[in-house]
């Protein structure tokens, strides 16, 4: 799991990074699915790391992120090339985001999961966390 601070802001250094570690876990024996947490919405960034990922969780913050959502929502459902097929897409709605949306906006390549704001989130049972700093002195 990729996290923030916002792991989107340099698509091209965290597709490296990916790459890096799937390399690392191939030659260890394993294969971990890694995801992008993020609130960014851009089709571009996304792109820019989707080769290396096994899945997105996106969770747009404020209503400015709409705009940038609606067109990304669109372009994947016009992807006829199949850029976003076998890929985890999981789109979080907070209350006021999901209002926000269109009535007849098509969400079926996207798992949703409402959520609602939690101070210090816990990590999910089962995640493993671990600063970057930390992985590679392993």
């Amino acid at each position: 799991m990729f996290t923030g601070g916002e792991p989107l802001l340099f698509p091209a250094k965290l597709a490296v990074f990916a790459y890096a570690v799937k390399s690392i876990a191939k030659a260890e024996g394993s294969n971990p699915k890694l995801y992008v947490y993020t609130a960014i919405c851009g089709y571009g960034k996304i792109l820019g790391v989707l080769n290396e990922i096994d899945g997105i969780v996106l969770t747009p913050h404020k209503m400015s992120d709409i705009e940038d959502f609606i067109t990304l929502n669109n372009l994947m459902n016009e992807d006829t090339a199949g850029l976003f097929d076998g890929k985890s897409m999981r789109l979080n709605l907070f209350p006021d985001i999901k209002k926000a949306l269109p009535d007849n906006i098509n969400l079926s390549k996207w798992q949703i999961k409402e959520i609602e704001w939690i101070k210090d989130c816990p990590v999910s049972k089962g995640e493993d966390f671990r600063r970057v700093s930390e992985l590679w002195t392993m």
